[in-house]
């Protein structure tokens, strides 16, 4: 998975507001979302943080609406959306959600990051499949077996 998307949209049949949490990037949004001028709204690699984020927003969204603001996550494309009222109970099941999808994500074989499907690093020259996230910590992971190989081969 590489991302997922926080955004603002309005319930055609109910007209009732509420933030998605869904798969994909902003270009697979629906084109009736709202255009609103939040920070949150956006896309997110880690998961949790954009759980936070729809959190955030629905509360800021609400309160500047003076209506409730419901929400929606685990949106996937072409599947209606299933509004909740954000309560303790939904919180703690977006939360785990977000968790869950962390836990299976890929992550940096130096430095633990979270790995964007589509940009990462790979050295070839140590014939693994270890990835990461920066060309930084690629380097430095190859400086390393270097040093280890020459200390070996100076025994």
């Amino acid at each position: 998975m590489s991302t997922l998307t926080v955004t603002c949209q309005v319930e055609p049949t109910s007209g009732k507001y509420f933030v998605s949490v869904s798969y994909g990037g902003l270009r697979e949004a629906p084109p009736d979302m709202v255009q609103v001028d939040y920070d949150e709204v956006g896309e997110y690699l880690d998961p949790v943080e954009a759980v936070e984020m729809a959190i955030d927003l629905v509360e800021n969204w609400s309160e500047d609406l003076g209506e409730p603001v419901y929400v929606s996550y685990a949106v996937q494309e072409g599947v209606p959306p299933e509004l909740e009222e954000l309560s303790n109970g939904v919180i703690v099941k977006m939360k785990n959600w977000a968790n869950q999808i962390y836990m299976d994500m890929e992550k940096c074989a130096r430095c633990g990051d979270l790995i964007n499907s589509k940009d990462y690093y790979l050295i070839p020259e140590l014939g693994s499949d270890k990835k990461y996230c920066s060309a930084t910590c690629a380097e430095r992971d190859y400086e390393e077996y270097l040093e280890i190989n020459e200390e070996d081969t100076q025994e």
